[in-house]
């Protein structure tokens, strides 16, 4: 995995004006008519949601729920009473607001111990719309219409989130229905199927 180099200065200052203006930019769009929306998929996860600025900040999620078991730029998090996992990132220009939410049911953060629990319960991981692990893939079609494009299920994962490399297949499911915004944001909704029921949800405004 490539290191990314922090901006400094006014540079940085500029670089989080800029990256928080694309991930809230989806918001603009939900406040559209339905056919003007460029972007149909999910923008929030147990509420904590990618749609407007300020983002959900990583301070709070630790004043609430405790620190997680961090793994570079991720905090992840065993949900045992959803049977649930479920890990936040964070992005090197936007220091402490959260850019990504994933939930699956299966470890989504590979390490040899086992995760932390939430010192306090979640939410129930849904999405704003009604969407949680378990739906089938005509309920998810039928809430956001037919995705920008289907892939299959491994397309991206390191890349998307700190998993081992060691662990092969498809954990989060064969399917993934990928909902894409416009070139010039950065939002984007994975909706992972297995078996066709949802068995990982994922959203991102970081590049």
């Amino acid at each position: 995995m490539q290191t990314r180099l922090r901006p400094r200065g006014r540079e940085m200052k500029y670089s989080v004006l800029f990256a928080t203006f694309l991930c809230a930019a989806g918001a603009l769009s939900q406040n559209s008519k339905p056919e003007q929306r460029p972007y149909r998929g999910p923008l929030c996860l147990a509420g904590f949601c990618l749609e407007k600025s300020p983002l959900p900040s990583e301070k709070k999620l630790i004043e609430q729920y405790g620190p997680g078991t961090r793994i570079g730029e991720s905090r992840c998090y065993a949900v045992p009473e959803q049977q649930a996992y479920v890990h936040f990132g964070v992005e090197h220009n936007l220091p402490g607001e959260i850019v990504t939410v994933f939930v699956s049911d299966v470890p989504n953060c590979m390490i040899r111990v086992p995760l932390a629990t939430p010192n306090a319960p979640f939410p129930t991981f849904e999405t704003k719309e009604g969407i949680r692990i378990g739906d089938s893939y005509e309920k998810v079609v039928k809430i956001y219409g037919q995705p920008s494009s289907t892939r299959p299920g491994a397309d991206g994962l390191f890349e998307m989130v700190p998993y081992s490399r060691e662990r092969r297949g498809t954990p989060f499911g064969e399917t993934a229905l990928v909902y894409d915004g416009p070139s010039d944001e950065l939002i984007q909704g994975k909706i992972y199927l297995r078996k066709g029921r949802v068995a990982a949800i994922y959203i991102s405004c970081s590049e």
